[in-house]
């Protein structure tokens, strides 16, 4: 993900960490911004639905091609 300098001085003033733009770019809802930017957001709803489907993962796998990360299958483990 690149960064402007600005976004870059802003996580250090806010103690935002690489994970937690990964979490929000991936697990965040899709929101139009101020100017037509995209906004991307977790709020409590979202957070609950994301605590319940990780609840449902305990136990699950999958195994990626290592060459195109296509599923190759997806299991319970026992």
């Amino acid at each position: 993900m690149k960064l402007t300098q600005h976004a870059e001085q802003r996580m250090r003033q806010r103690g935002f960490k690489d994970i937690h733009l990964y979490l929000l770019q991936v697990l965040g809802e899709e929101m139009i911004a101020q100017g037509g930017a995209v906004k991307m957001t977790i709020t409590k709803k979202r957070k609950a639905q994301i605590v319940q489907a990780l609840d449902k993962l305990v136990g699950k796998s999958m195994i990626l091609s290592s060459d195109t990360g296509t599923v190759l299958t997806a299991y319970n483990k026992r």
